[in-house]
């Protein structure tokens, strides 16, 4: 049996179970929770970088935005609270869509 020890979305013990497959979990708590979201932020990255055409390349991005929005809430924020201070981070200070890389500042 392949050990995975990894945190995994909410539908798939079901589809686990509903393939006949034996298979072991448990619920994480509330520190142990957060390790495991940060170890699955670095591995959708990973896959992000891994990935070969465009459609599984967005694949990873939704993955990545889902985790996202997962610790946002286990935060006690909301979706619109991340979406609001990114929009006041975008005003203020831009985007990077002009693709500036910062080399030095003189003092």
């Amino acid at each position: 049996m392949p050990t995975y020890n990894k945190l995994v979305r909410d539908n798939i013990p079901q589809i686990l179970h509903k393939q006949n497959l034996n298979f072991r979990h448990k619920i994480l708590q509330e520190k142990e929770f957060q390790k495991y979201l940060r170890l699955k932020l670095d591995e959708e990255i990973s896959e992000l970088d891994q990935a070969t055409n465009s459609k599984d390349k967005l694949e990873e991005l939704a993955d990545i935005l889902e985790i996202l929005f997962t610790m946002t809430s286990s935060l006690k924020y909301k979706k619109s609270d991340l979406m609001k201070t990114r929009d006041k981070k975008l005003t203020k200070k831009g985007g990077f869509q002009k693709k500036y890389f910062l080399i030095d500042v003189e003092n």
